[in-house]
């Protein structure tokens, strides 16, 4: 009367009476087959560990905190990165890198011929170490009409005036002392912000300059231009051409040489979005939204740290289910619900010591990887469910006369190969996905692999040594509640822990098909389990419940086929960050308004490759650049700028004394 036992994905096959201690094994301890040989072999490993867990189970769980603490040491070593570039840009791809060097070089090399050039020019502007950036966008509305235009002016000069940062020692600091400088030789004017620049406020009408806005660029008194596309968003212009008419968003741009600024201006940006009932200062005229250099980062981070909130949510739902499944309602001594606490433990145990050793190790830690502590929390409390329940099962397979140690044994035996296979193939599976060439994903199946292993490691000792414990407990016929207080393994009639303790009479039934007419009593609830599983097998594999069950798998495998083939592909950052996040916010209505033109690209040669003071060089350069000129995604082709074209004009007109320079 075999029969099959299947909890969740693990398979633990039991067998009712007339079973020695080796369970499938006969007396002689010999495989039923050759095929399972290295079943047989594995299963002895986990009997011995299983034993030597049952003799020393402080021990065991000392080691296992002590390991789990030495291991922590290594969090606050763990280096975390939120970069999308950096995290999702393959590792076989350093273009991130390359750029970075080849641009330092090229602005290293530009500062030394502007001073060259223009020695008045004094040294290089102080570089943008911060910058904040504010959209006011009205949806089918006009930001440049009078009232609306007066509203932006005020929180521009809000932006100005009252953002305050102290730096150095130096208090009282504001935009114009930390601003970054115009680039026009000569100028120690602040870089435009945006077309508030253009307000005049000793005219009568103080936005007229703002009205007659050209519609591809704008001028600025301080001598900068940038292009109207850049500042104004979806834009109607006049029949003639001429001007700019509606917009309905307008951008503002502060870049400052000190990052405490941003921070600043953040905390007021904060404040401004409250006003009206949440509708920013704007009200109904117009909506803000608003970032600094810095918010894909931070608000990248604020993801992670809402997920430890969620964690220990998690842990306190699975704790508490885990209560109720491992628990009986009939029966508080063979009930196992003290066992739900080491069980949870043991998965938090594995959480710190894999994310400890990864510290150690080096190994960066990414958005995704906060998912790692959810999974191994399921994986861990799986691994314990199939302990229990192949505890329980147990006492159907020894004789009455069985001790501690040899229960602990013959279920280790059974459930620890069971574990040891899932845990395997888990491992070996992340292990594959450390080797992709994206550092997120490499990262993440890192810290997953590691943290599989110290949960099955934990589970099999941590946990069985606590099962060791609670079966004195159980077989001294202590009620479960009194075992929390350590009566029954620590004190009480039957005194301190033994692990060669057999169970008292009371807690045994008599048994027709054992071998002495007796067995150790089951756990009602999971004897009613076992009776369900079997009837369920049976009607399982009956003619119509298999074909309806055939039928539906491949329903479903078609359908997954489908999904599979038209799976999207990409990434959205956003999707990382919080919910309610304002950066989130920021990016949507940015690319909403401002993606008329693609990016402003700029070709850098590296050093060597064109030798620009050959006419080979110089035609080989021009080359390269009309093909890229001729591509579809590109736009005004005609306007783009070749430093090579002017300096060669410049050469043969007569500068630098004539004739061409290299």
């Amino acid at each position: 009367d075999r029969h099959l036992v299947v909890f969740k994905t693990r398979i633990l096959l039991t067998s009712t009476p007339h079973l020695s201690p080796l369970g499938e094994m006969g007396g002689t301890g010999q495989p039923a087959s050759k095929a399972h040989f290295v079943e047989h072999k594995i299963s002895q490993l986990f009997q011995e560990m299983g034993r030597w867990t049952a003799r020393h189970p402080f021990l065991v769980m000392g080691l296992c905190v002590v390991l789990a603490g030495i291991l922590l040491g290594g969090l606050p070593m763990i280096k975390s990165e939120s970069d999308p570039e950096s995290l999702y840009t393959p590792s076989r791809n350093n273009r991130a890198a390359e750029d970075q060097v080849k641009w330092a070089e090229l602005t290293e090399r530009i500062e030394a011929q502007r001073a060259l050039v223009d020695p008045a020019s004094g040294p290089p502007k102080s570089p943008v170490e911060g910058s904040g950036r504010v959209l006011a966008f009205s949806d089918g509305g006009n930001v440049l009409s009078t009232e609306a235009l007066n509203s932006i002016y005020a929180l521009h000069k809000r932006i100005v005036n009252q953002v305050s940062i102290t730096k150095e020692g130096v208090s009282g600091l504001k935009f114009a002392d930390v601003c970054l400088r115009s680039k026009i030789p000569g100028s120690t004017a602040c870089a435009y912000t945006g077309i508030m620049d253009l307000v005049d406020e000793s005219l009568p009408d103080p936005f007229s300059p703002v009205r007659n806005l050209h519609p591809d660029i704008v001028r600025f008194p301080s001598g900068d231009a940038a292009g109207t596309v850049l500042l104004l968003g979806k834009r109607t212009e006049s029949s003639d051409g001429s001007s700019v008419e509606k917009a309905m968003a307008v951008a503002m741009d502060y870049a400052v040489t000190a990052v405490e600024w941003e921070d600043a201006f953040l905390d007021l940006m904060l404040e401004e979005s409250k006003k009206n009932d949440g509708k920013g200062p704007g009200g109904d005229l117009y909506s803000i939204a608003f970032q600094k250099e810095g918010s894909s980062d931070e608000e990248l981070t604020k993801s992670t740290e809402g997920d430890t909130v969620l964690l220990v949510m998690s842990f306190t739902l699975v704790m508490s289910f885990t209560t109720i499944v491992m628990g009986s309602f009939s029966d508080f001594v063979s009930s196992k619900r003290a066992l739900s606490l080491p069980a949870v433990s043991a998965v938090g145990l594995c959480i710190g010591s894999a994310f400890g050793l990864m510290g150690y190790c080096g190994v960066t830690f990414n958005p995704v990887v906060a998912t790692t502590a959810f999974l191994l929390l399921g994986l861990g409390v799986d691994d314990a469910y199939v302990m229990v329940q192949s505890w329980h099962y147990s006492s159907f397979e020894l004789p009455a006369g069985h001790t501690i140690e040899d229960r602990v044994a013959h279920t280790m035996g059974k459930a620890g190969v069971s574990v040891f296979f899932t845990s395997l193939t888990d491992m070996l599976a992340f292990g594959v996905g450390a080797t992709s060439v994206f550092p997120s994903i490499v990262q993440f199946c890192a810290y997953t692999a590691t943290g599989i292993l110290f949960a099955f490691l934990y589970q099999v000792f941590f946990l069985a040594a606590a099962m060791a414990l609670d079966a004195h407990r159980e077989y001294s016929g202590v009620n479960e509640l009194w075992g929390l207080l350590g009566k029954g393994w620590l004190w009480g009639p039957q005194g301190f822990y033994r692990p060669d303790k057999t169970a008292d009479e009371s807690r045994l039934v008599e048994d027709a098909t054992s071998p002495d007419g007796k067995r150790v009593k089951a756990m009602p609830d999971a004897e009613a389990v076992t009776k369900f599983a079997y009837r369920y097998g049976q009607w399982l594999i009956s003619p119509i419940p298999s074909a309806v069950v055939c039928i539906v798998w491949c329903a479903y495998l078609g359908v997954s086929i489908w999904g599979t083939i038209n799976v999207g592909t990409g990434l959205d950052t956003r999707d990382l960050a919080p919910s309610d996040s304002y950066w989130s916010t920021f990016v949507d209505e940015n690319f909403r308004y401002f993606q008329e033109k693609g990016p402003l690209l700029g070709i850098a040669f590296p050093e060597g490759s064109v030798v620009y003071g050959t006419d080979a060089g110089r035609s080989e350069a021009k080359a390269l650049m009309n093909e890229l000129e001729a591509l579809s995604c590109l736009e005004d082709a005609e306007a783009f700028s070749r430093w090579m074209d002017s300096h060669h004009q410049w050469a043969e007109a007569g500068g630098g004394g004539g004739g061409v320079v290299s």
